[in-house]
């Protein structure tokens, strides 16, 4: 896994300790520095998605929501890390979600963070693509006017 240069927080793999249906496993991860969060390919399987975890409690976030790419997952664990500070224990992570509505809320906010992550992904890929890789010509007529002609029966 390779940290993104236009990610905003510094990430770092590590070995963390996650939960699993046969107890804890000690896997690889991407680390949000300070963020309390990781990110890491689902059942560490290196042709899955990518999945948010608890790193205090090793339990997963929005266990139903995946990221398709590495940066949406680094854009993800940001937004996500901004909703509440993970990096306490658990207990004291479900106190502040309870406080800030519940787990009902705080599913919504994780997966909207999803949305916005993936969107904003969707965006830097097409200002930076180069039409010739899709053979698509992105603008190619902007300065000309457009006709529209229509064929009456």
């Amino acid at each position: 896994m390779n940290p993104s240069q236009t990610s905003k927080m510094q990430f770092q793999e590590q070995q963390i300790t996650v939960k699993a249906v046969d107890g804890e496993i000690s896997i690889p991860a991407m680390v949000g520095i300070g963020s309390g969060l990781a990110y890491h390919h689902f059942d560490n399987d290196p042709d899955s998605d990518f999945v948010l975890v608890h790193i205090a409690s090793g339990i997963g976030l929005a266990s139903d929501w995946y990221s398709w790419d590495e940066k949406d997952a680094q854009r993800w664990l940001e937004k996500v890390a901004k909703l509440i500070d993970w990096t306490k224990r658990l207990k004291s992570v479900k106190q502040t979600i309870q406080r800030k509505g519940g787990m009902d809320v705080m599913r919504c906010l994780v997966t909207q963070a999803l949305r916005e992550a993936f969107n904003e992904g969707m965006q830097e890929d097409i200002v930076t693509s180069n039409p010739e890789d899709n053979d698509v010509v992105l603008n190619a007529f902007r300065d000309e006017t457009l006709h529209i002609k229509t064929i009456k029966d």
